[in-house]
């Protein structure tokens, strides 16, 4: 009897050793679709369409330009001109563009990524400094100008960013924060004008006008109501900050019939805030 009890004690050990991994399993696998795939709206893929304005702040740090001319009667010049000190400018525009991304909601709490691309008229108009002959301007040639002003402008015509998020969902509300990389179109304009008198000035022209892809970080805010099953609406706010920008190239030069070539730069610091209005489809 023992001998038979004994055998089945031992069946039945080896049967439990072989089932228990599957009921552990099919316990398991419940909980975690309930945690991972909780029926929230809010989770998994989307695409969608933004819109709203932006707005900049491009603090300067320097401006250099140098130039050699000639023309047909034999008169020759030369320039040297830099430009150091605090210069801020501002600059306001729209923008609209597209977005996707993956949420994962477990028990309440988001994480997410999201890539978006923007286009965007964001430009600040030509602003002229006061006069600004001083000890860092060298002219030399058959001319006699008395006047150096310089005039700037800058835009952001393209914007993306590549961000995480972390916050909350409920089945109808989500808030989170976002963080990440982003990239954008700059085009920095710098010309200096000579002339030896106000109604003169332009009379000689040393122009800059670079542009270039330029790689920052952004963080900000979001937050979405969900209006239908698969549909949500929100507001997204980022700040950027592209760090010192500095473009570089070849002078457009114009001095009356004289032809020339030169080479310059501008350094910038440039931050830019976002508002946008959004809508997510979700699948």
């Amino acid at each position: 009897m023992q001998k038979y009890l004994h055998a089945l004690l031992s069946a039945t050990a080896l049967v439990t050793a072989f089932a228990a991994p599957a009921i552990a399993a099919d316990a398991v696998a419940p909980a975690a679709d309930a945690l991972y795939t909780a029926e929230n709206p809010f989770a998994g893929f989307y695409i969608g369409v933004h819109a709203g304005g932006s707005s900049s702040t491009a603090d300067e740090t320097s401006v250099h330009h140098e130039v050699d001319w000639s023309d047909s009667d034999g008169n020759w010049g030369g320039m040297y001109a830099t430009t150091d000190g605090a210069f801020s400018q501002e600059a306001t525009g729209y923008l609209a563009g597209v977005q996707a991304g993956a949420n994962i909601v477990a028990n309440g709490f988001l994480i997410g990524a999201e890539v978006r691309a923007s286009l965007s008229s964001e430009a600040s108009g030509i602003v002229e400094s006061d006069d600004c002959w001083d000890g860092d301007f060298v002219c030399d040639g058959d001319f006699d100008y008395t006047d150096l002003y310089l005039d700037r402008a800058y835009s952001i015509d393209s914007l993306v960013l590549a961000q995480g998020k972390i916050g909350f969902a409920t089945e109808q509300f989500a808030a989170y924060a976002t963080a990440g990389l982003a990239m954008g179109h700059v085009d920095l304009y710098s010309a200096y004008l000579l002339g030896t008198g106000d109604s003169e000035v332009g009379s000689f022209a040393s122009v800059l006008d670079t542009s270039a892809w330029v790689p920052g970080y952004t963080v900000g805010l979001g937050a979405e109501v969900m209006v239908a099953d698969d549909v949500s609406v929100g507001l997204s706010y980022n700040y950027i900050d592209y760090g010192t920008v500095e473009t570089e190239g070849l002078v457009d030069f114009d001095a009356q019939d004289g032809t020339g070539a030169g080479y310059g730069w501008r350094t910038d610091h440039i931050t830019q805030q976002v508002v946008s209005a959004q809508i997510n489809k979700f699948f």
